[in-house]
């Protein structure tokens, strides 16, 4: 006769949680050898040690539980070669996308070290300007040199304005979301 434990105690020997257990009773890959049918305690053998520890090693390796389940319904309740080849090429992708995800999280960890807080700023005043402002819908984005040099440049040039080096100058795009099909609204 074997000897048996209770769900809660066959847990914490094998370190996994009564609420995994019971999953993977759902699953079908892990049965209980007895239930109770009055109180519904569910036992478990020293030998089910060996198939919980399968189970646990096949999905450190990546298996699902679909896969484990139907390795364990073979005889030799091991992968086969085809099997191993696909979980290999499965963690080289997996892989390859760490890898790049680490490096993102580096380049952003470097941008935000060359951020300096601001310790010490002043105000001043600056001297007045005139400000000239044109504001149009236009077809796409070179439609822009054209509207500068036939429409803004002879207006500022009719008012007597004169642009200061640099030229500070700017556009602002209205749009909330950016399509190719769609038109541009410049402004300022």
């Amino acid at each position: 006769m074997d000897y048996k434990l209770k769900i809660g105690e066959f847990s914490k020997l094998m370190q996994v949680t009564v609420k995994t257990l019971r999953h993977y009773e759902t699953k079908g890959i892990l049965m209980p050898d007895e239930v109770d049918e009055w109180t519904g305690y569910r036992y478990y053998t020293l030998n089910q040690m060996q198939r919980l520890n399968a189970i646990r090693n096949l999905q450190r390796l990546g298996f699902s539980l679909e896969e484990i389940a139907d390795l364990l319904e073979d005889k030799f309740h091991e992968p086969d070669l085809e099997q191993l080849n696909e979980k290999i090429a499965e963690t080289d992708r997996q892989l390859q996308l760490l890898k790049e995800r680490r490096i993102k999280l580096l380049n952003w960890q470097r941008s935000r070290k060359t951020i300096t807080k601001m310790e010490k700023f002043s105000i001043q005043s600056l001297p007045s300007i005139i400000v000239a402002s044109h504001r149009e819908v236009i077809p796409n984005y070179a439609a822009i040199g054209e509207m500068c040099c036939n429409k803004i440049g002879p207006e500022m040039h009719r008012l007597g304005c004169k642009c200061p080096p640099p030229g500070y100058c700017f556009t602002i795009e209205h749009n909330k979301e950016y399509t190719q099909s769609c038109p541009l609204n410049f402004g300022r």
